[in-house]
Formats: C-alpha cells, sequence, structure tokens
C-alpha cells in the first residue's frame, strides 16, 4: 500500500499459531505440524536480543488488503484444535495468536524496513475443571486441560508482577511456558495491552466468573510507555538528522546575534555561516 501523505510504501504481514501442549503448530502452514510418524512437531522457540522470543521458520504472509488478511484467519481457525465440553460445544484446546505486522519499507532496500507497528490477536483457551470435561476419564481430554490450566497459570503470574510494577526491577516469569514467552513484548513491551473477558450469565458459573474478571482486572493494571519501533539504521540516522537540525538553527541564530551586534565580520565568513544554517531562518549581509 502506498502512503499517500509521505510516499512510502508499507506491507502487512500476517503469521498465525496455536499453543497445543507447550508446542507451538503453524496454522497458515499446517503441513509442518506433523512429523513422520504423525506425532505433533513444533517450531523451535529461540531468543534473541534483537527480536526477544520468536518461532524458527515460522510461515509469514503478506496480505494486500484486510479481505486477504480475514481469509487468512479463516483458513487458520480451520486447523484450530476444538473439542466438545460440557460448558463449551467447541471449546479452544489451545492458545492461539494472529498476528498483524504493518511495515513501512525501506525507500533505498525494498527487502529492508524503517518503521514496525505489530497487533496480536490471541484468543485464549478459558480454564476449566475436570468435572467440565464430557469424557472424565479420557486420559488425553485430560492431559489437554491440564496443559491449559498450568499455562494459564503461568500468565496469571506474569500478569500479577506487571501489574505491581516489576517489569524492569523485579522478576517477570516469562520462561516458565511457551504462552508467556510468545506474549512478552506484547504484555510488558512497547505496546498497549487490552483483554477482553467473555462471561456467563448462568448462576451456577458465578466462581467462574469472578475468576475471569479478576484475571482481566490485574491486566488492566498493566503500565507500559509504547514508544515507536525503528529499525537501528534508521533511528540512528533521524538521530544525525534531529542533530543537523540544532545545530543549523543555532548557527542561524549566532548570525542574528552578530547582526544586531554591530559586529564587522568579512563578509565571507558570514556567507560560510549561512550555508551551514541552511536557511534554518538566518540571513546575512554585510
Amino acid at each position: 500500500a502506498e502512503n499517500s501523505k509521505g510516499g512510502s510504501r508499507m506491507r502487512v504481514m500476517c503469521s498465525y499459531v496455536q499453543i497445543y501442549k507447550e508446542q507451538v503448530l503453524d496454522l497458515l502452514n499446517p503441513a509442518t505440524a506433523s512429523g513422520p510418524s504423525g506425532a505433533h512437531r513444533g517450531l523451535k522457540l529461540r531468543w534473541s536480543a534483537a527480536r526477544e522470543f520468536y518461532c524458527d521458520n515460522l510461515f509469514v504472509e503478506e496480505a494486500a488488503d484486510a479481505e486477504q488478511a480475514l481469509a487468512l484467519f479463516e483458513g487458520g481457525v480451520q486447523h484450530k484444535r476444538m473439542a466438545e465440553t460440557r460448558m463449551n460445544a467447541a471449546s479452544s484446546r489451545s492458545h492461539c495468536m494472529f498476528s498483524l505486522s504493518v511495515q513501512v519499507e525501506d525507500p533505498v532496500d525494498a527487502a529492508a524496513f524503517t518503521q514496525e507497528g505489530r497487533l496480536t490477536l490471541v484468543d485464549l483457551a478459558g480454564s476449566e475443571r475436570q468435572s467440565a470435561l464430557l469424557d472424565a476419564q479420557s486420559k488425553a481430554a485430560m492431559q489437554d486441560s491440564v496443559e491449559i490450566n498450568k499455562s494459564l497459570f503461568t500468565l496469571r503470574k506474569v500478569i500479577l508482577a506487571l501489574s505491581e510494577g516489576k517489569g524492569t526491577a523485579g522478576h517477570v516469569p516469562y520462561r516458565d511456558s511457551t504462552l508467556t514467552r510468545l506474549l512478552k513484548r506484547s504484555l510488558g513491551g512497547s505496546c498497549h495491552t487490552l483483554m477482553i473477558a467473555c462471561l456467563s450469565p448462568e448462576d451456577i458459573l458465578i466462581d467462574e466468573n469472578h475468576s475471569t474478571l479478576a484475571y482481566a482486572t490485574r491486566a488492566r493494571a498493566i503500565t507500559n510507555v509504547p514508544v515507536v519501533n525503528l529499525d537501528p539504521r534508521a533511528a540512528r540516522v533521524r538521530a544525525l538528522q534531529q542533530e543537523v537540525a540544532t545545530l543549523k538553527t543555532e548557527i542561524a541564530r549566532l548570525i542574528q546575534l552578530i547582526q544586531l551586534g554591530g559586529a564587522n565580520l568579512p563578509p565571507e565568513v558570514l556567507a560560510q555561516l549561512s550555508a551551514l544554517a541552511g536557511g534554518a531562518g538566518g540571513t546575512a549581509s554585510a
């Protein structure tokens, strides 16, 4: 897409993953989720100083418009792990993350970008009790429930730590689960965090509603200070440009002070100062 104001070109990149039994499965490229024997084979989770936690070999596709992004999302939903429980006819058995990354292309190198913003939509599987399962004797169903509750418990600890202001000074247990590793930038990074809580009007679910609201209240207390995500090279160029602009303004002011003071400087000196000012507001006269 073209930016009508600046003339720069932007692209929107989409990715979609689910976290099932602590494994990251690619919903846009489900063929990579199964090994030769049919067992689940998750993407490797890596860490770097620049990108923090990220999925290795994650399939990312560019969306030309909103309709194509929605089609990618709906296609990924078809591969989610779902099951029926007593509380939900179509219950998610995994946590899912759909990410939209808006990048401003570098005018010199189209393969690079100078600025990036990201929107991550997270669908958390609901915390559940063993009694809510239709088949309480199923070992697989019980294991799913244990893994879901474990990752949600870790997420609760992370949210609690961040809401108490430990994001910079104290320990935040991001590494305790795959879910919290991938959510690190969305919870305690340069971001705004919003949680939408789903409640039930039934009286018998009042305890679940209370727990969910307490969960969301803690998330609401997280305070971050978002900053513009710039490529390091672009950030350095911008800093130098600001420094040059400041110096030009100071030179222009110096010229004005010289003229007001009646100093008799050689014309060539004033001409050089004016050239350095670069039209920042000063004029020179002999």
